[in-house]
Formats: structure tokens, sequence, C-alpha cells
């Protein structure tokens, strides 16, 4: 049966340069989520490192990581980010924009999260002490909306406060939203998350926190953002589906076509940061990665519990 068109199914993520292939956002941001599955569950140092510094642990720490990194990109439901390609956002909306991309992406994404969406990432056996989630999802927001290098910013150039009806419609909005519901129904699944999290624990070790958040999904990002890995997807399916069938079979060959693979056999992933930054000299790697995103990587095998 034809999957159903789904409000966020109208939002491109990646798309061709010199052609007109798009992957659509969901999927892109799928992508990004099964790389970081597949590290964790090949790496038991891994999980082990960012339990001890997030406070999360076991079922609470891979919806937290998926959560996160299947988020990184909402920025781009922003439709002046959908009108960077006009010619797709007329196919998948019917409609033109007169709005200017003036505010990075990570920047939206970071403005939606805290003024709209943080909500909607908390689990629902979470009821008690949400100003303290409220806090702790903000400063994590930052890591993982912020993937680029730079912090996000809650100003624009006049030093006012942006506002997110200035940069999304209102149907961006609710496709937003619809897409972090569904990534939550997804990653929970039929599981009962733990109730023996913290709030206020997790809320002091946040900050130092966000620095490990911030390299891994740096890391993420970069393997998920190859097309030559995760090969470009625009027919709207169930996004079970499309993470079954496509997003995590992908993610297990593009990680040992990056050279991480099998990492559980080797260093680790935070002693292997070290080998990763000489490596960023090969041409492989691209100019940005190398001046921007190598601090962040850095962090890894500096970070101490």
């Amino acid at each position: 049966m034809k999957e159903e068109l789904k409000r966020y199914h109208r939002y491109w993520g990646k798309a061709e340069k010199d052609g007109n292939g798009y992957h659509l956002l969901a999927y892109h941001c799928l992508d990004v989520a099964a790389v970081g599955h597949e590290l964790l569950k090949q790496d038991s140092s891994l999980r082990k490192r960012l339990a001890a510094v997030t406070g999360f642990d076991g079922k609470d720490l891979g919806y937290w990581m998926l959560m996160f990194l299947g988020m990184h990109d909402i920025g781009k439901f922003s439709v002046t980010f959908q009108g960077l390609r006009e010619d797709i956002l007329a196919r998948l909306q019917g409609q033109k924009t007169g709005r200017r991309y003036s505010v990075r992406h990570d920047s939206l994404g970071h403005l939606l999260w805290r003024d709209t969406l943080w909500q909607s990432g908390i689990p629902p056996n979470i009821t008690e002490d949400l100003e303290y989630w409220q806090e702790i999802l903000g400063v994590f927001a930052k890591s993982f909306t912020g993937h680029h290098g730079v912090p996000p910013r809650m100003s624009g150039w006049n030093n006012m406060r942006l506002r997110v009806p200035d940069y999304f419609e209102q149907d961006d909005v609710q496709a937003a939203l619809m897409f972090a519901n569904d990534l939550q129904s997804l990653f929970i699944g039929q599981r009962s998350l733990s109730n023996a999290v913290s709030a206020i624990d997790v809320y002091d070790r946040s900050k130092p926190a966000s620095w490990l958040l911030a390299g891994f999904v740096v890391l993420c990002d970069w393997i998920g953002s190859n097309a030559s890995w995760f090969e470009f997807e625009s027919r709207p399916m169930p996004m079970g589906e499309y993470w079954r069938e496509k997003a995590i079979p992908q993610a297990e060959v593009a990680i040992e076509k990056a050279g991480i693979g099998g990492i559980e056999k080797r260093l680790g992933l935070f002693r292997l940061a070290n080998s990763f930054h000489h490596s960023m000299h090969q041409p492989r790697f691209s100019n940005t990665l190398r001046s921007v995103q190598s601090p962040i990587l850095r962090s890894f095998s500096s970070l101490r519990i």
C-alpha cells in the first residue's frame, strides 16, 4: 500500500548541486541517527563514556542519543532554507517564497527546538522536573543543532532575539512537530524508559557533556552526509521502513568505508580520534572538516571521567 504523504515528506534535506535529485530531510536525519546507532552498538567504550558523562544509561542513553541525532537538522524545515532550491520547493510544496535565507539552519534549528519542540523529545514517562528538562535540552540543543563547528545564535544582526514566525511558516512548524513525534515513537517503540534518571544530576552534567555530544554529532553527520554512502531517496515511505531497510544497512557499510568499522576490536572511538585528526590531512577530508570540526573531534580523546 502506498505510504500516506506526511507533512515532513514535503521537505528536502540534501540536493544535487548540478542536478534535480534530492534526499528528503526526514531520511537524512535518520541516516545520521543510524550512524550513531551503529557506532554505539559497536563500541562499548563509547557507550560507557557517554553514559558516564551525560548521566543517561542503558535504554535511556540510546533513546536520547538517537533523538539528538535525528533532530540535528530540524532548522532545515524553515521555508528560508527550503527556498534555496526553488525548483525542489515548487515540486514538493507547490509554492515559491520571497523569504531570504539570512540565518543558518543550525541556528534556526536551535531556535525552533528551544521555543517550540523541546517537549516533543521528552518521553511520556517523564512528568516531573520539566523546568530542569527544558534547561537540559536547551544546553544539549546547542550541541546537536550547532554541528558545523560554530555555536548557534539566538539573535540576529541587529541583536534582536530571533523569532520562529520570522523564519518558519506555520506549516513548517507543524511538519517539524509531526517529525519529532514520529521520531520519538520510532526510537521508544514499545519499550519503557527508566524512571531512575535524575533530572538534577543530568542538569549538572549537561554543560561539560555537551562538548562530547557535539563531537559525536559532528562525526555522525560527516558520515551520514556522504551521498556515496547514503543514496538519495525522494519517495515517501514509513519512517520505520526507511530506518530498517535503508538507514541502518547503509550506516553499517558507511562506517566501514569511512575507515572506522570494527572499532570494538581496535582502539575504541575516543583513542581513534587522534588518528582521525591526523588523517584529516588526506584529500578525502574537506577543508571545512579540517578547519572547523577537528577541534571538536580532538575533544573526544582529551575528556576524562
